[in-house]
């Protein structure tokens, strides 16, 4: 990503973080999301190896429709 696109999506990361505490979204989630979006904003694949089973199911149900 260009210097520009990574502070944009810097910037991004940092409300969406701050959003998914304010409204108490699961911490699994949250972990998932944010760690997920990471690994795609690198080309990796999708982790759904979390501590709790139905953050996996979540996750890689999310994983299979996109």
């Amino acid at each position: 990503m260009a210097k520009g696109a990574n502070d944009v999506w810097n910037e991004s990361i940092l409300k969406l973080t701050a959003y998914l505490q304010k409204t108490h979204t699961h911490p699994g989630i949250q972990e998932s999301l944010l760690t997920n979006l990471h690994r795609w904003c690198h080309g990796a694949f999708t982790l759904s190896n979390f501590q709790e089973d139905k953050v996996n199911n979540a996750t890689t149900s999310q994983s299979s429709i996109g």
